[in-house]
């Protein structure tokens, strides 16, 4: 599920760039996800040591990974609103212009 996930939130982020930054956005995204990673180790082992194991990660992740829904309510419609390779009616008036 983590990496169907994953791809969603690439999507989301391309989208999300402004034209022509998408290659800067992803890099940024790709260093966040880094230091994010590096964060999570830490804690992870934190909680493993001072909270008695394996069971309080497993409870901090589901934790996690059910605060993601929420989120995903605050992303912008217009983002989502159009399948992947289908340009917004506005986009495909500047294309023909140009």
């Amino acid at each position: 599920m983590g990496g169907v996930s994953s791809a969603a939130y690439m999507d989301l982020i391309i989208r999300s760039a402004p034209r022509g930054l998408q290659g800067t956005v992803l890099m940024m995204s790709g260093g966040l996800l880094y230091i994010a990673s590096r964060f999570g180790d830490v804690l992870g082992t934190f909680l493993y040591d001072e909270y008695g194991g394996f069971t309080i990660c497993v409870i901090a992740i589901t934790i996690v990974y059910t605060l993601i829904l929420p989120v995903l309510l605050l992303v912008p419609k217009h983002l989502t609103a159009y399948a992947d390779g289908e340009a917004p009616e506005l986009e495909r008036e500047e294309i023909a212009v140009e």
